[in-house]
């Protein structure tokens, strides 16, 4: 199973990643988003999940990255699962 997580904080941006629950390791594709107006930043959102949601093992999203969708008004597929950013 895989989620979608923001991998780091990057020129501004966001870099979006598929992470892999079982290995515990990126894999696959990543999306950049480029910070700007809001509705640019919703374009490039949908754009990524739409991309993510072509591979079947993706089950989820990390709390964090909901949250960025929430602030933009992303509309998240609704079969994914919400998971917690770790604490360090």
């Amino acid at each position: 199973m895989k989620i979608v997580r923001i991998k780091r904080n990057w020129l501004g941006g966001w870099i979006l990643s598929l992470y892999d629950l079982g290995a515990k390791e990126y894999v696959g594709s990543e999306c950049f988003i480029l910070s700007g107006r809001d509705d640019v930043v919703a374009k490039q959102l949908a754009a990524a999940f739409s991309e993510f949601s072509k591979d079947i093992m993706v089950v989820g999203i990390m709390d964090n990255l909901k949250a960025l969708c929430v602030k933009y008004g992303v509309t998240v597929n609704p079969r994914w699962r919400t998971h917690h950013v770790p604490s360090k």
